[in-house]
This record gives C-alpha cells, sequence and structure tokens, in this order.
C-alpha cells in the first residue's frame, strides 16, 4: 500500500516525520520516502511544480512506501489552492492510495500558524486571517483564506479522488492511539519516554508574553513612523474594505498617502533594526527561560471568524 501523508501543516508534522514515521515503516517493512533521495526529490519537485502553476506528472512509487510533505495539501501560510492541488496529486500519485489528513481543534490550529508567521512577518491577526472579498493579489504580505479553511469540505475534496482517506487528529497523535487505530501498531512497540519528550519540544513557538511583546514594539514603531514588516500599506485598505466606506474614509485615505512616503524612510530603518533580531531574542532566550504561558488567538477581537462553526465541524468529523 502507497500512504501519502499531505498535511495539514502545524498538525505535529514534523514529530511525526522524525520520530514516529520511521518507527511506523520500520515495524510494517514499509519504504520511507524521506529516507530514498530519488523519491524525496521527486515529491519536492511535485509541491514546487504545483506552486507555481506548472503541469505535473506521474511519480512512479514502489508498492509499499510511505511519503510525508505536509506541502502537498495546499499553498501555506495562505490555506488556497486547495482543490487543485488535489486533482495534481491525484495525477501524481493514483485513486489506489491511501491519503493521510492530520488535522486539529480550530483554536489551536489558527493560533498555531499565526504564531508560525510571526517568525517572519509581525502583523496584528486581524490583518492575517482574511475574507476573500477583502484580500489582494497586491498584498505582499502572508495572509491566511478563512473561506478556505473548511475540514469537511478538504476532506470530501479527497473522498472524491481517492479510495482511502483517514484523518488523524492532533489528540490522538499526542495520546499515540491513532498507531492501532489506523496502522494495526501497538503503542507499547513505540518509545513513551521519546514520544512525549519530542512531542512537547517540537516547533515550540512565541510565548503568550513574546507574542504580546512583538505586537507591542511594531505598534510603538508604527507610531513612529517605522516598522518591523515592510510596509503597512495593506493593514489600512483591509480597514477600509470591511468597514465598505470608501468614498466617506477620509482620514484612512489620508493614511494611505503618508504611508506611500514613508516607504524610503522606512526601509532605511528597518536595516538598522534587523540587526536587532528581537525575535531571536524572545524565543531562544526568555521564552526558553522565563516566559512559559502558551499564545492563544484571543477569538472576541476576532468576531468575523466563525469559530462556533469551525469547532463543530472539528468535532463531527
Amino acid at each position: 500500500m502507497k500512504i501519502i501523508h499531505i498535511g495539514l501543516p502545524k498538525t505535529g508534522t514534523t514529530f511525526l516525520q522524525n520520530n514516529i514515521f520511521p518507527s511506523i515503516c520500520k515495524i510494517k517493512n514499509i519504504n520511507y520516502g524521506k529516507f530514498n533521495e530519488e523519491i524525496s526529490e521527486k515529491v519536492k519537485n511535485h509541491v514546487i511544480s504545483m506552486y507555481f502553476n506548472d503541469q505535473v506528472s506521474k511519480i512512479n512509487l514502489p508498492d509499499k512506501i510511505l511519503v510525508s510533505n505536509e506541502n502537498l495539501l495546499c499553498n501555506f501560510p495562505t490555506f488556497t489552492k486547495i482543490e487543485e492541488y488535489a486533482d495534481k496529486n491525484l495525477v501524481a500519485f493514483g485513486k489506489d492510495c491511501k491519503i493521510v489528513i492530520t488535522i486539529r481543534h480550530p483554536v489551536e490550529y489558527l493560533s498555531s500558524v499565526y504564531n508560525q508567521v510571526l517568525k517572519s512577518h509581525i502583523t496584528e491577526p486581524e490583518f492575517f486571517f482574511l475574507e476573500k472579498n477583502v484580500y489582494s493579489k497586491n498584498f505582499s504580505s502572508p495572509w491566511f483564506s478563512l473561506d478556505d479553511y473548511n475540514l469537511s469540505k478538504i476532506i470530501k475534496i479527497y473522498k472524491d479522488r481517492f479510495d482511502q482517506v483517514i484523518t488523524i487528529k492532533f489528540e490522538e497523535i499526542i495520546d499515540n492511539s491513532f498507531l492501532k487505530k489506523y496502522f494495526e501498531i501497538d503503542s507499547a512497540l513505540i518509545n513513551k519516554n521519546d514520544y512525549k519528550n519530542s512531542a512537547k519540544s517540537l516547533n515550540r513557538g512565541f510565548s503568550k508574553k513574546s507574542v504580546s511583546i512583538l505586537l507591542s514594539t511594531q505598534k510603538i514603531l508604527n507610531k513612529l513612523g517605522y516598522s518591523l514588516n515592510s510596509s503597512r500599506y495593506h493593514e489600512v485598505l483591509i480597514k477600509i474594505k470591511r468597514q465598505n466606506n470608501f468614498s466617506n474614509n477620509i482620514k484612512e485615505n489620508i493614511i494611505l498617502k503618508k504611508e506611500e512616503k514613508k516607504n524610503i524612510l522606512r526601509k532605511i530603518f528597518k536595516i538598522i533594526i534587523s540587526n536587532i533580531n528581537i525575535r531571536s531574542f524572545l524565543k531562544n532566550k526568555m521564552d526558553k527561560y522565563f516566559f512559559k504561558e502558551k499564545f492563544v488567538l484571543d477569538f472576541k477581537k476576532l468576531n468575523y471568524i466563525n469559530l462556533e462553526n469551525l469547532i463543530n465541524d472539528y468535532k463531527n468529523l
């Protein structure tokens, strides 16, 4: 059986790829794609082809193999092109393979995705989680498509194309119950101490306090006319679009003009501030020794997100 794990990203994929899948393959006596350089390169090239909207071709795989790449599901972090990627995965792997989709509770998942983005781009959640009607292709900043984040729809897309699709929840990975349930493996065969320690330590994001410091620093710099990012131009546009009132929004339009003029100074200031790596200091020093409370999004401030529907959808899977 060909087993293809496609993500979602931020659902313990790195932990699975490094700690669990090698053990599963050894116990079940099947090949592991990560350990085969030729297959690994073919899968990576397939992902790149999908990202650039190129044509894809069939990937010849051994009959008994497990392949894992979280970038097979969608364009991340935008969370778009899901159906397009599914069609191309069908061409590459064939309908007779077993698709594995790992998912996570929406509160934890969206918090983790946002936390990941903060490593490269500091922005308020309201300017990252966007509806398609307030998004523009001209935005250079990362964003996440709320309209495409529909777990039951994603699973249906794959069930319509592939013979076998299994869905593993993040909780089942943490308590290792998925091993028996989906792979018929006794969890006792996996080193429990290594399992727990690795599950806690891999891909640790910013703490609640560090996120607060990053966002506060960004706000202060914005008031001074600078930013840790290249521009906050698109943030003003999103505010105007959500208010749906272009003609009367004089204040915001004045801000837009000011933002355009400040771009050159901002770029110069960014070169200076980039040498002070605040992200690295917070994550590797403060979070390691002092800040321990986990970051979770405040959905009261994101009331345009229908969290109840997302949670119910997850519970029913």
